[in-house]
């Protein structure tokens, strides 16, 4: 994203001008369809991760919302990657499943053993937030211990 806008400001105000506005406009849609189709020829990895997600939170305890798990125990070929899930769980069970639930997933869990002993915190792989940095609207965590997700 950074490097389209050091791409596209010089462009702008060098190249376009140049340009006649009719091809410019027909540039600009095809460019626009071909990530468009780009993008609809690749989701199917992603929405994987969603379901798979989706389907962990629905399956844990009751009355429990922090979850952690560690990345041997994990589909990686599914999740692809580790260090957005603390986030996509959040967003994923307020829109599916009207709930906040959360799910860590680390190579190791040793550097967060002491922040998953508090009740009151959101812990991702870069930062740990207490319950009260998030806004209690959209994400409205209780108080809970993160547990292992069986």
């Amino acid at each position: 994203m950074a490097l389209s806008i050091f791409v596209m400001v010089p462009f702008l105000f060098e190249m376009a001008p140049r340009i006649k506005e009719r091809w410019l406009l027909v540039g600009f849609t095809a460019l626009l369809l071909l990530r468009l189709g780009s993008i609809a020829a690749h989701h199917a990895p992603f929405e994987a991760r969603w379901r798979w997600i989706a389907k962990q939170m629905k399956a844990a305890p009751a009355g429990q919302q922090d979850f952690y798990l560690t990345e041997n125990k994990a589909p990686m070929d599914t999740l692809l990657m580790s260090w957005g899930l603390p986030y996509e769980s959040l967003i994923v069970t307020r829109v599916r499943q009207k709930t906040t639930r959360t799910l860590l997933i680390h190579p190791d869990m040793a550097p967060f053993e002491k922040m998953m002993m508090q009740d009151t915190v959101f812990i991702t792989p870069f930062r740990t937030y207490s319950v009260e940095e998030l806004n209690g609207q959209y994400f409205p965590l209780g108080k809970g211990r993160y547990t292992p997700l069986k």
